[in-house]
């Protein structure tokens, strides 16, 4: 005896595979769209890593020479060559107005 399948319950299974795919799909979309901005925000730290890497590496090469030690020992330690004398300003609004008051006198005098 042959046994067929009624139209409802072929309609239903039909329609419950169809929106289990559907969820399926939707899931594996979302996991890509999560994935892809994962990716960009990576990409957008190697360059910024390969970036300083170049940099560093251009100040590496710099480094071996003398005036690149010089500068620095000048910049950040405060040494001297022999014989240089060091000059600390120490009131810098007498700087200042010194150049306001040469600056007002141009200005009247029509420079």
């Amino acid at each position: 005896m042959t046994r067929t399948m009624r139209p409802f319950t072929l309609l239903v299974l039909l329609a419950s595979m169809i929106a289990v795919t559907l969820l399926v799909t939707n899931h594996y979309d979302r996991q890509i769209e999560i994935l892809d901005e994962d990716y960009r925000q990576i990409r957008l730290e190697q360059i910024a890593a390969e970036s300083e890497k170049s940099a560093l590496q251009q100040e590496l090469n710099r480094s071996s020479s003398d005036s690149y030690i010089i500068q620095t020992a000048r910049d950040r330690y405060g040494y001297l060559m022999p014989g240089e004398i060091r000059f600390q300003v120490t009131n810098t609004d007498s700087l200042n107005t010194e150049h306001e008051v040469i600056a007002s006198a141009a200005n009247e005098s029509g420079e």
